[in-house]
């Protein structure tokens, strides 16, 4: 179990499951370039008492 809360979990994450981590990277990757797969997820998470994975994280704050 990782906490994703303290500013070097992308770090300590990298170093425990590499693959995870790169892994997670690449479908961040795939979502980001995805114009219309942005929509849907930033639409859904809009949207109070959503459910799931957060997948609007994968490009949150991140051009």
């Amino acid at each position: 179990m990782i906490d994703s809360a303290p500013p070097d979990a992308d770090a300590h994450l990298h170093a425990r499951e590499p693959d995870l981590h790169e892994g997670l990277l690449r479908l961040a990757a795939r979502v980001k370039a995805d114009p219309d797969a942005v929509c849907t997820i930033e639409s859904q998470f809009s949207m109070k008492k959503t459910m799931g994975y957060g997948l609007n994280a994968l490009f949150a704050g991140h051009p």
